[in-house]
């Protein structure tokens, strides 16, 4: 299923959901954030995220969304380094593993990094 399109068009798609049973579900950070709450309410299989460095700040819209979406698995998909920062890298692995690297673990993980002291 393209779950992409207006407003109209995104409400449409929800309604169809529960019959079709797609086996996957294609969609952009926009319409993600515009229907974050209906995503929420389903457990997924797999969530992969394409374009990850966009979470690398954890406190974006679109990271503090999709911290709320449940699957079994996640999958980042991204060409842009991982080494820019280590706090980058802690925001990506916060959001594929947040029973790890739960919020209490940022300050802990970027002092530990902490070359300039």
């Amino acid at each position: 299923m393209r779950f992409h399109g207006h407003e109209t068009e995104r409400k449409r798609l929800k309604s169809m959901f529960g019959e079709l049973q797609p086996d996957l579900v294609v969609t952009t950070y926009e319409c993600f954030v515009a229907e974050a709450h209906w995503f929420k309410t389903h457990s997924w299989g797999l969530v992969v995220l394409d374009e990850g460095h966009r979470i690398k700040n954890h406190e974006t819209q679109a990271a503090l969304a999709l911290r709320s979406i449940r699957g079994r698995l996640r999958l980042i998909l991204t060409g842009t380094p991982l080494q820019n920062s280590l706090v980058e890298l802690w925001a990506l692995l916060h959001w594929l593993y947040p029973a790890v690297f739960p919020d209490k673990t940022f300050t802990l993980f970027r002092d530990a990094f902490n070359l300039s002291a």
